[in-house]
C-alpha cells in the first residue's frame, strides 16, 4: 500500500509523465481509507536504485482502476499486472 513517506517518489513519477501535481494532489492520492479505496505503489530496481515503477488507485467495488501511472522506463506489462492487482483487490471481501 502507499502511504505519506511516497509522496516525493510519486512526484517525480508524475513529473517524468508530464502530470506534475501540487502538493494537495499529492497528499489526496496518498490519504486514503484502505476499506474504501485500494493505493498501490510498485517499486523495483533501476540502475542500482530503487525507483516508484508504478501508482494506482481503485476504489472498492469498480471495475477498473481510476489512478494507473507507470514509468515508461519498464515494460508495458507493468500497467496491466498492477491493474490487475488493483481490480482483484477492489473486489476482495474481507472476512470478518
Amino acid at each position: 500500500m502507499a502511504g505519506p513517506s511516497d509522496r516525493a517518489p510519486l512526484a517525480a513519477l508524475l513529473e517524468r509523465r508530464g502530470l506534475g501535481a501540487s502538493e494537495l494532489e499529492l497528499r489526496r492520492l496518498l490519504a486514503f481509507d484502505p476499506a474504501r479505496r485500494h493505493v498501490l505503489c510498485a517499486l523495483a530496481p533501476l540502475d542500482g536504485t530503487e525507483v516508484l515503477a508504478g501508482f494506482g488507485a481503485i476504489d472498492v467495488g469498480e471495475d477498473a482502476p481510476d489512478v494507473l501511472v507507470i514509468d515508461e522506463r519498464f515494460p508495458s506489462g507493468l500497467g496491466e499486472v498492477l491493474g490487475r492487482v488493483l481490480d482483484e483487490r477492489a473486489r476482495s471481501r474481507r472476512v470478518a
